[in-house]
């Protein structure tokens, strides 16, 4: 018999032991307090949370206003107001829930969630017998304060980004600039994220018959693209300048050379600089007097319908800007006269390049031509409808398939001449 109750005593102790040891780990503290003495003994979970091993003890009452109060801060005007007036005996509740920190003797900063519950009172209602739970709220208040920093950082960054869209959209020019010189056109630009690294300008010129259409493509996408295209709208703005001054030509080529010359410059990427930035573009000029389009691309193509019959111009398999690029390269320049009825169709690559289908294949030129090639008669905003849909229900045949790039298509009818 003996031997099982040392073993009950064993077991019983040990779960004692166990249980400590889980609340411990749990950063679980015990307290009781001899209220009419103002005399607190702590429980050796607690004697730690607080930093105090080897000062106090377990066995060890000590004074709560003399040792503990000290070091409480952060316990607010209602909380301390109620912890006194149950002290005292004026509130009768005896459960109740406080939270405060402390400042350790090691520098080192707790806070905690304190549940106070009265055991016993006196015949006027004083306390006698309190007990505290505390628990460690340290790393939890820590994980607020940095969600709540990130969710701070977020929003600001967010709110600049917003900012910085509604920038890039002031400076795309109107359509109805393109529709002046043309029979009908559409405009499709969609960036993939908030800000996009895609950009088009349509620039009347001073001779009032004469309009430039650029479409570009510059490096990235969102922040990083949106800052290149904010450089490549300078150089335009230089460029246009020029040719209304007379000091640069009208011509596509001679333009995507003002281009490269320039972002290398600008970013001296012939010294040696580690910025790699650039674009592929197009650019078109049309003279609806004349009725001549010129057309040069860099690394993009130029799609049109003559006679009901879609035709690909080329552009050069060399980019504008990047360090790779020769700061003096010769772009190719082609010539169209046209007549009344022709389709002119430029798109980044975005387009082209979107996966998607059973197999998760870039969407690809010939798609694209094919949907020309079938709807060309209808009008410019009804094929820009048409192409919206090809391409969403194309990309949506992957789950949870995401956007590859920005997305530009401009497309345009010329018309006779209204000089």
């Amino acid at each position: 018999m003996k031997n099982n109750v040392d073993f009950i005593e064993y077991v019983n102790e040990n779960e004692l032991m166990f249980a400590r040891f889980i609340l411990k780990k749990a950063g679980v503290g015990t307290w009781i307090r001899d209220n009419r003495n103002d005399l607190v003994k702590l429980d050796e979970n607690m004697i730690s949370l607080w930093g105090m091993e080897g000062k106090w003890n377990t066995n060890e009452w000590i004074s709560f206003s003399q040792n503990m109060l000290p070091k409480i801060f952060g316990l607010s005007e209602p909380d301390l107001n109620k912890l006194q007036n149950v002290f005292s005996g004026k509130d009768p509740d005896d459960l109740f829930v406080i939270e405060h920190g402390i400042t350790r003797d090691d520098g080192v900063i707790k806070n905690f969630e304190v549940r106070i519950e009265v055991h016993s009172r006196d015949d006027n209602g004083i306390p006698i017998a309190i007990t505290g739970v505390n628990i460690d709220t340290t790393s939890l208040i820590q994980l607020k304060k940095q969600s709540d920093e990130i969710k701070s950082a977020h929003k600001n960054t967010k709110d600049s980004i917003n900012y910085a869209s509604l920038i890039q959209q002031a400076i795309l020019p109107h359509q109805e600039i393109l529709n002046t010189y043309t029979k009908d056109s559409f405009i499709f630009w969609q960036p993939k994220d908030t800000v996009g690294g895609d950009i088009y300008f349509i620039e009347e010129l001073k001779s009032k018959n004469e309009i430039l259409i650029m479409v570009i493509d510059c490096t990235g996408h969102g922040v990083p693209g949106a800052f290149v295209t904010m450089l490549v709208k300078a150089v335009e703005t230089q460029i246009i300048a020029r040719i209304n001054e007379g000091a640069l030509k009208p011509n596509p080529a001679d333009i995507l050379a003002y281009f490269n010359k320039s972002i290398k410059t600008m970013l001296k990427q012939e010294k040696r600089s580690t910025s790699n930035a650039g674009f592929d573009g197009a650019i078109i000029y049309y003279d609806k007097k004349t009725q001549v389009l010129k057309f040069a691309g860099a690394e993009t193509p130029l799609f049109y319908v003559d006679n009901g019959e879609v035709k690909i111009i080329k552009g050069d398999r060399y980019s504008v800007g990047y360090k790779k690029c020769d700061i003096n390269y010769e772009y190719k320049e082609h010539t169209l006269n046209v007549h009344e009825g022709m389709k002119f169709y430029v798109t980044t690559d975005g387009f082209l390049d979107q996966n998607g289908g059973e197999k998760g294949f870039p969407f690809g030129k010939k798609r694209f031509v094919n949907i020309i090639k079938q709807h060309h008669k209808k009008p410019m905003n009804k094929q820009k409808e048409i192409l919206i849909e090809h391409i969403r229900e194309y990309e949506s045949q992957i789950p949870n398939n995401d956007r590859n790039d920005d997305i530009t298509v401009i497309g345009f009818e010329t018309a006779l001449s209204r000089i």
